[in-house]
């Protein structure tokens, strides 16, 4: 429908033709409902379902309402740069992140049922998660300027400062991974609601303040918001799985040093090399790989929690396997 020209309207009917197609493919696997019907033990489970739609919507208020208040507030412009950025940082983390993130709750949900504590496994979950998408989100804020410009062109460069405070606060939402799913696990909807609600609030209050100074401001405000997001889920969180927060910080202390040597190779590449406005994809890359290289290389040094889960995810990929066996062996 893209090729035919219908723009905009192809992903919308795309998307209907997608829910459509699930119907009857499962009304193809069951084609008869559960006969007799029966209602009993409804009540759980449209009390659930209720709660659940609820929290649900105010995350989606809390997401979506950027578009509808910087198009109110300033103008569709605005609206379209500040969208590309948010995109780019959501389909980085994602691509980083989103295939593992479905697995957590089966796997706390086991831990739960044996009795054993919850802290120990969010420590690892943790360290997973800051020890690899701190580096890539601080890499993506950094090379935000020449990365826009080789995949969107000159008339995109707008979207490079608001790319890099995005990311940047994406640092401080990932800190404090799974705030939804392990109250829900737990049995603590009701006061997730409470503290839902009240994100919600303090993010769309935030981003209408920061558009008082324009644009940039809007972006600014999502740094402002993502402090006071730790401040309020950090208790929270920690009151449901009692983990160790001395060990948490020596996490975050790890990962925050293999970030630095993450973004240390491009750093001194705008300082003594190449300014950002003349960087070229071939040294991004070159830059981008020997960061890598050096990040591996400081989770080794510091013995970073997450290592032997990497190393272990690493020895799983057969073009990569030799390599990881090996660093195992030496560690």
């Amino acid at each position: 429908m893209a090729a035919a020209g219908e723009s905009s309207f192809a992903l919308a009917w795309a998307t209907v033709a997608s829910a459509a197609s699930r119907g009857i493919i499962a009304q193809f696997l069951r084609p008869a409902l559960p006969w007799p019907l029966r209602v009993d033990g409804a009540r759980p489970v449209l009390s659930f379902g209720a709660r659940s739609s609820v929290l649900y919507l105010t995350g989606a208020l809390g997401t979506r309402s950027p578009d509808l208040i910087l198009g109110k507030l300033l103008n569709l412009a605005a609206v379209g740069f500040y969208s590309r950025a948010a995109s780019l940082s959501d389909q980085f983390r994602t691509l980083i992140s989103g295939a593992i993130g479905s697995v957590f709750f089966p796997a706390f949900a086991r831990i739960r049922d044996r009795g054993e504590p919850l802290g120990p496994a969010y420590l690892r979950v943790c360290a997973g998660y800051s020890a690899v998408i701190w580096p890539g989100m601080a890499g993506l804020a950094l090379a935000a300027d020449p990365l826009v410009r080789i995949l969107y062109g000159e008339a995109w460069m707008r979207t490079a400062p608001l790319l890099t405070m995005i990311s940047l606060t994406e640092i401080m939402l990932i800190a404090l991974p799974l705030v939804s799913d392990l109250p829900i696990l737990l049995g603590r909807l009701n006061r997730l609601l409470a503290f839902n609600i009240a994100d919600t609030v303090l993010s769309i209050a935030l981003l209408a303040f920061g558009c008082l100074w324009g644009l940039e401001g809007a972006a600014a405000s999502r740094l402002v918001y993502g402090t006071l997001w730790l401040g309020l889920y950090a208790r929270f969180i920690h009151g449901l799985v009692r983990f160790d927060v001395r060990a948490l910080l020596h996490i975050y202390a790890r990962s925050a040093a293999a970030t630095l040597a993450a973004i240390a190779p491009l750093t001194l590449c705008y300082l003594f090399w190449t300014p950002p406005a003349q960087l070229g994809f071939a040294l991004l890359l070159a830059t981008t790989i020997a960061g890598v290289a050096a990040w591996l290389a400081t989770l080794f040094l510091l013995r970073h929690p997450a290592l032997d889960d990497l190393l272990g995810l690493a020895s799983s990929l057969p073009f990569a396997r030799t390599v990881a066996n090996r660093l195992q062996a030496a560690r």
